[in-house]
């Protein structure tokens, strides 16, 4: 007898959590909170589905420096939502997720709104559905298949809109120096004084100098092969780099070890690539100067001469526009290394 076909119906999520439109934002968002849900489906006075609030709303709307205590509901949702029926097989319905980059979608059936599934809920059916129902959905990439969550960012190209941890990253770029930013990423919130910017800075300056055990392989590490290819030259010299520090596998250490293992890679990769750049001309290593900043520096280290303040401005516009981008195959393969629990040189 063949297995039974899990359907919308049987996985989907109920009471679902509604709104009305003429709700505050913060009235949706303490519903969410609540529940412990990630979005809200608004409905009008028959309970039918007429709009959907999602987390990435709430983000959208703090970047706007939108007021969510007088904002409503029908400002922000998403419209006469696409919906699915509860008769619908899990694994179609997965695919149409999936192909709209949708993460929630109210279930109706005849009109009337009678749950809510999720990218998570369906993600756990496809998990454990036999091979032989999945082998022709296989995907031939990653393109609209769900591999992770992430608070970190949000990179939506096609809305001419991204953020790091709810801060538009045009803004920061505009308004910040490059370490608050990387401050925000590492920490989840931007220095609040001017004594904490700089206890960071300090953090960051302090780790640019090369070991000795690093500094003595990299003149072989840039004559190596017949073309010179900077990031695979910089790949071998993070490893060193690790190894040298004595770098443990990501599961055996606590969180302060791996926070210092992250902020001293981060430091040194610009004297590491600019060190191997230069001696591959066969020039002397510039040594990192502390008074200067991350931007700066690496400019410093590669020209020989302190930069023009509009270059070094340029440069780091440029790394905080880019410092998290989405998941790309160089971040998805990081996060397959690090899941193996290798040390973060490894990643």
């Amino acid at each position: 007898m063949a297995a039974h076909e899990r359907t919308v119906g049987d996985i989907m999520s109920r009471p679902v959590v509604t709104v009305r439109p003429a709700d505050t934002v913060a009235d949706a968002a303490r519903n969410m909170r609540d529940h412990r849900v990630g979005s809200v489906v608004v409905t009008d006075h028959d309970e039918r589905a007429i709009g959907i609030l999602t987390e990435r709303d709430m983000i959208r709307i703090a970047s706007a420096g939108s007021d969510a205590s007088t904002a409503k509901v029908s400002e922000w949702m998403t419209a006469n939502p696409d919906t699915i029926a509860s008769d619908v097989e899990a694994r179609a319905a997965f695919a149409s997720l999936a192909e709209h980059g949708y993460r929630h979608i109210p279930v109706v059936d005849d009109g009337k709104l009678v749950g809510i599934v999720s990218m998570r809920d369906l993600m756990r059916i496809a998990m454990i559905q036999p091979a032989e129902a999945q082998a022709h959905e296989v995907p031939k990439g990653l393109e609209g298949v769900v591999v992770a969550e992430t608070t970190v960012g949000d990179v939506r190209g096609l809305e001419g809109f991204y953020h790091y941890r709810q801060y538009s990253a045009v803004d920061l770029a505009k308004t910040r120096p490059l370490e608050d930013v990387w401050q925000l990423l590492f920490e989840g919130r931007l220095p609040a004084t001017a004594a904490e910017r700089e206890a960071f800075h300090e953090q960051v300056r302090s780790r640019r100098a090369l070991p000795d055990a690093v500094r003595t392989v990299l003149p072989a590490i840039a004559r190596a092969g017949h073309t010179f290819v900077p990031l695979d030259a910089l790949r071998t010299a993070v490893s060193q780099f690790a190894s040298a520090l004595g770098f443990r596998p990501s599961h055996d250490v606590d969180h302060a070890t791996l926070y210092d293992n992250a902020l001293a890679t981060c430091a040194v990769v610009p004297t590491l690539i600019t060190a191997l750049w230069r001696l591959r001309q066969g020039e002397k290593p510039i040594e990192p100067r502390p008074d200067l900043d991350y931007a700066a520096n690496y400019l410093y280290m590669m020209q020989g001469e302190v930069p023009s303040p509009e270059h070094a401005a340029a440069v780091e516009k440029y790394l905080i526009s880019t410092i998290d981008h989405g998941f790309n195959a160089s971040t998805f393969t990081a996060r397959v290394i690090t899941s193996t629990g290798a040390d973060l040189g490894a990643a």
